[in-house]
């Protein structure tokens, strides 16, 4: 997929006004976004622009590769793919968890059956063709064209190809402030689910964060001649019906990501965190790429993902 598509993609949006993007299994329509319950904070600082391109100086980027890893606490799952289990669950629980297809009504005639939503919207990578990165860059923007709703309408694209109506709600619930972001997301899911209610997965997409020790990594791996960023699930503990569907799901999904494109995910990161809500039967949260990575990276990572959770979907439409 061509930088130029991508850009000439979003210039359509930016003529757009905020909006919720809807696909019926083919095909899109617009429909206008409702107005937060949740006020934002009122002081307006302005936009967050983007970088005009590569910065000349500043911290060095290390292409880098997360492979297999090795420990007590990685699980190997049957069909490709690790979790990382930062819980008091024992990985014998959770192995056989993950050879558990999970329950969900998802409908078929190609009504929404899935919500792609952005907590942290303003959240970007590094300019094209950066091998440094600016120290004071904060990696965030208010431009459509750079933000996650570019990486997430790629996302969408993929799921609805296949023929899985998918719903994309591209407000920006971390601007001005970051604080609540979760909560304003919330919201945006329950008024989704009050337009469309048969939604069953909810999908939030991140861009991710590694330290950096005196260079900022760029995780990537070359899938079809192309370089791919690399992409991690996020998992709650698996203490309720919801979060252990979920982790179901998520190993289900791990292990199609890793027999369509090896290498293409680091292992799930299950921890004892809460970050969704209990308002549809799955919830994902997906983190395309880190800081380190580009947009044109973190869009060939959105694609092949997309494709990978429409199949895990079909899987799961085609045993209902």
């Amino acid at each position: 997929m061509s930088v130029l598509f991508i850009r000439m993609m979003m210039l359509l949006l930016l003529a757009l006004p905020p909006e919720i993007w809807v696909s019926h299994g083919f095909g899109m329509e617009t429909l206008p976004t409702v107005e937060e319950t949740t006020e934002p904070p009122t002081d307006d600082p302005g936009p967050l622009p983007y970088p005009d391109g590569p910065a000349l100086q500043g911290i060095p980027v290390k292409t880098t590769y997360y492979g297999e890893y090795y420990g007590a606490n990685y699980l190997t799952l049957d069909g490709g793919g690790q979790v990382c289990n930062d819980t008091d669950v024992p990985n014998d629980e959770l192995a056989m968890l993950g050879r558990m297809p999970p329950h969900i009504p998802l409908p078929t005639d190609g009504t929404p059956a899935v919500l792609v939503l952005h907590t942290h919207t303003t959240a970007c990578y590094l300019p094209e063709g950066s091998v440094v990165a600016d120290p004071a860059f904060g990696y965030r923007t208010t431009d459509p064209a750079y933000d996650m709703a570019a990486v997430g309408a790629v996302f969408c694209e993929a799921i609805e190809a296949a023929g899985i109506g998918v719903v994309h709600a591209a407000d920006v619930h971390d601007y001005p402030s970051c604080a609540g972001s979760y909560a304003r997301s919330a919201e945006t899911v329950q008024r989704c689910l009050e337009e469309w209610p048969d939604i069953a997965v909810v999908v939030d997409i991140h861009r991710g964060s590694t330290p950096m020790d005196g260079a900022v990594p760029q995780p990537v791996v070359t899938i079809a001649g192309r370089q791919t960023a690399q992409v991690r699930l996020v998992a709650e503990a698996v203490e309720g019906e919801a979060e252990r569907t979920s982790f179901r799901l998520a190993c289900m999904y791990q292990q199609q990501m890793a027999e369509d494109c090896p290498g293409l995910t680091r292992p799930i990161a299950l921890g004892d965190h809460a970050y969704g809500t209990d308002l549809t039967p799955a919830r994902l949260l997906l983190e395309v790429g880190t800081q380190g990575n580009t947009l044109s990276q973190a869009c060939e990572a959105a694609a092949l993902s997309g494709r990978a959770l429409a199949r895990t979907l079909r899987t799961l439409q085609e045993g209902s």
